[in-house]
């Protein structure tokens, strides 16, 4: 069995590398994360960026976050521990970039040591003969492909990264309370896993998996003498957990076109048969990171037998069998040691890929059926046994210090490749044009990417530009108000405001509950100097959409001009309320002059 006895040292083992060197290649392998991802660091804020970020009033106000809304923090269904990272964020720095990059890039370095620091446990356990070797390799792949940039270089998901790295390190408290032989460390090591996991559920509910996760771990690399009963008896409070967590989580949802059983467009059972092409698209990008995508155009499936749906299936279908297969062949008692323990992590490892996804990519539909940041933490469970292999080829085709240095230099080529990759990818998220311009391009046929090319070029007072990518849209998409009023903004920025009327104007008629076009139309009403129409449009705005500050700055600013000081100073009130600490120094300059009373 897998761990179960000690073993003599393999013949022809080499001494372990002296701890001084491998703290060195730990500090350059972070070094070189932090240059792949250097291009990122003072990226712009994107799309959902702002809002999580920029029109989220809890990331305003960090009083929020009292010891009354403990209970959302630990085990919410929603994401109050990140809102809380990026809260701290916005009090040290308001919305300058480069903290929020720097803190999603510690959080990715901070992983790659607790995948390190996991890996070798799991490797010891199975006495594998080059454990700091081949954790090192996993840890490097793993930090360094830039699959994962989607993960880190969007300040918006650093819901995955901060809950990968809580999941990890639950899992390594929990192996570790079963090497403890005193019963009160045992338990204070599982309580330590299980508040990892609590906070975990308020980063993001991939916490969902950790209590199978642990019985995989567990059970692939097991404590010699421990019972598989023993094992499963103190997963139990993580189950509870998480049928909770989930319950609630589900409850959250229901009725929501985002994500649940309430999308009109997708089923459970075409979500499934989609994913199923998802998994494979995901495994080929880790295996080749060409055609890298924020926003996919990727097509449900209809049927199992629509031929490429039924491939995926049976390929995942075939990856399990194998998986099994390879796990009881190598709890055969054999000479091959190595061997076997490569079949074991190659084992574990599928098991883990499809379990870590399962979330996301099995029967509960989620509108955006691809994302590559969903693979974060999936894919330690191919970067490990590749890592495996390797080592283990070199020990097999190439034994003795020349195979080792063939292996360093091997290893150091791909982390280059890759590294190079990672950088330019990460080139592609410092700003808004370069990555619709790369969605664009990759997904011509998505209305989104378009949207939001013109947005940044209009941003750029690239005008003429943005109206021709918005004009050509309409030639191909479906007519919808978010077109029409973002063609009427690039009229107005422009300078065209006979063009910017008639186009905010049809989708008013159209759409009278689009928001948007009423503010576009209050502001045309206020260049005119038309100051009453541009109240009501500014007023009609508000009422479709409350949150919006800048409709609210703008029905302030108008109230002020009306002489309407009463209404003025509620605005600015409101606003200050809204905007949060840092919104509220323009507020209270304006009651301050307006002379309002202060509450």
């Amino acid at each position: 069995m897998i761990g179960a006895a000690a073993r003599p040292p393999v013949e022809g083992d080499s001494r372990p590398a002296p701890r001084g060197s491998r703290a060195l290649l730990v500090i350059a392998l972070l070094g070189a994360i932090y240059i792949g991802y250097s291009p990122a660091l003072d990226g712009e804020l994107q799309y959902d960026d702002l809002r999580s970020i920029v029109d989220n009033p809890a990331v305003k106000d960090v009083a929020h976050y009292s010891l009354l809304g403990l209970g959302d923090i630990l085990g919410g269904t929603g994401r109050a521990l990140t809102d809380l990272t990026f809260a701290l964020n916005y009090q040290a720095s308001a919305l300058s970039v480069r903290p929020y990059h720097l803190v999603n890039l510690a959080l990715h370095l901070a992983t790659v040591l607790a995948i390190l620091g996991l890996t070798l446990e799991v490797l010891r356990r199975a006495r594998w003969p080059a454990p700091f070797a081949t954790a090192w390799l996993a840890a490097a792949l793993f930090g360094l492909h830039p699959i994962q940039t989607q993960a880190v270089a969007y300040l918006c998901q650093r819901a995955e990264v901060l809950a990968a790295l809580l999941y990890l390190l639950g899992l390594r408290l929990a192996l570790a309370a079963e090497d403890r032989k005193r019963i009160g460390s045992s338990f204070a090591a599982y309580g330590a896993a299980f508040l990892c996991v609590m906070l975990g559920w308020g980063a993001k509910p991939t916490l969902a998996t950790f209590p199978a996760a642990l019985l995989l771990l567990s059970a692939a690399f097991p404590r010699p003498l421990l019972a598989f009963r023993t094992r499963f008896l103190a997963s139990l409070p993580f189950w509870a957990l998480t049928f909770v967590c989930s319950a609630r989580l589900l409850a959250g949802v229901s009725g929501s076109s985002h994500a649940g059983f309430s999308i009109p467009t997708l089923s459970a059972g075409t979500y499934l048969l989609t994913e199923s092409r998802v998994i494979l698209t995901y495994v080929r990008l880790i295996a080749w990171p060409a055609g890298q995508n924020l926003d996919w155009s990727f097509a449900p499936g209809t049927s199992l037998l629509e031929p490429r749906t039924l491939i995926a299936v049976v390929a995942i279908a075939s990856s399990v069998l194998a998986a099994f297969w390879l796990w009881a062949w190598s709890a055969r008692e054999e000479r091959d040691h190595e061997l076997r323990v490569l079949a074991r992590i190659a084992s574990f490892g599928i098991l883990w890929f499809l379990l870590v996804l399962a979330p996301s990519s099995s029967v509960v539909p989620v509108a955006d059926v691809i994302e590559e940041h969903r693979v974060y933490l999936a894919s330690w469970g191919l970067f490990l046994p590749a890592a495996a292999a390797a080592v283990l080829a070199q020990r097999r085709l190439a034994p003795g210090r020349r195979g080792t240095v063939a292996l360093a230099v091997g290893s150091l080529a791909i982390c280059a490749v890759l590294g190079t990759a990672l950088h330019r990818r990460a080139a592609v998220w410092a700003t808004s044009l370069a990555l619709w311009s790369d969605v664009v391009a990759k997904s011509p046929d998505k209305v989104r990417g378009h949207m939001n090319l013109a947005g940044a070029l209009v941003e750029l007072q690239r005008y003429d530009e943005a109206i021709s990518v918005l004009q050509e849209l309409r030639t191909m998409a479906p007519e919808g108000p978010a077109l029409g009023a973002n063609l009427a903004i690039a009229y107005l920025e422009s300078g065209h405001v006979e063009e910017a009327e008639s186009e905010a104007a049809q989708v008013a008629r159209r759409w009278p509950d689009y928001a948007p076009a009423q503010h576009t139309l209050g502001q045309l009403a206020s260049l005119r100097g038309d100051y009453p129409a541009a109240r009501d449009r500014f007023e009609k705005a508000l009422a479709l959409d409350p949150g919006s500050i800048l409709s609210l700055t703008s029905l302030a600013v108008i109230q002020e001009r009306l002489g309407d000081r009463a209404s003025a100073c509620s605005s600015w009130a409101r606003y200050m309320r809204l905007a949060g600490p840092r919104g509220a120094e323009r507020a209270f300059a304006r009651q301050t002059a307006l002379g309002c009373e202060l509450k």
